[in-house]
């Protein structure tokens, strides 16, 4: 029988290519190589045989990628709600995981790894950069103690 869940989190940098890079695995495409990701996804959704379910995912990811930069208040970041659009993309496999994108602000990469749950946060560098990932953190720390009460 194994332990409880255990949570772990850390901080790296956001990397809009590794994004998408990552969202063409859990959607099941094969990713672009390295650097090429942005351009691939422009490519693919000026083509007029491109699948409605995708034009539609990837138009809406594209947005939340180009959003500008957000600096959330102290409020904000201890508050219960979103501070701006966002947007969650899962696969079943836990090696794989999910990665929610939060518009302006950057992004939590979530994956399982036996009885450990990971999530990286990965904000969008610049000005208000700490606001941003306590902000992040707090949806990660948020999401852990809504699991913790779930499953304890």
């Amino acid at each position: 029988m194994s332990g409880p869940t255990r949570f772990e989190n850390s901080v790296c940098r956001f990397d809009e290519d590794e994004v998408l890079r990552r969202i063409f695995l859990i959607v099941g495409i094969e990713p672009p190589p390295i650097g090429k990701s942005r351009g691939y996804v422009e490519r693919i959704l000026k083509t007029a045989d491109c699948p409605k379910d995708f034009r539609e995912r990837f138009t809406g990811l594209m947005k939340i990628l180009d959003a500008k930069t957000i600096e959330p208040t102290a409020s904000e970041v201890s508050g219960e709600t979103c501070v701006g659009p966002s947007l969650c993309v899962v696969n079943p496999l836990p090696a794989i995981g999910a990665i929610e994108l939060h518009a302006g602000i950057g992004a939590i990469f979530r994956h399982g790894n036996g009885d450990t749950l990971f999530s990286k946060v990965a904000p969008i560098t610049g000005p208000g950069l700490d606001r941003r990932r306590d902000y992040l953190l707090s949806i990660v720390e948020a999401g852990r103690h809504d699991m913790e009460t779930t499953f304890s």
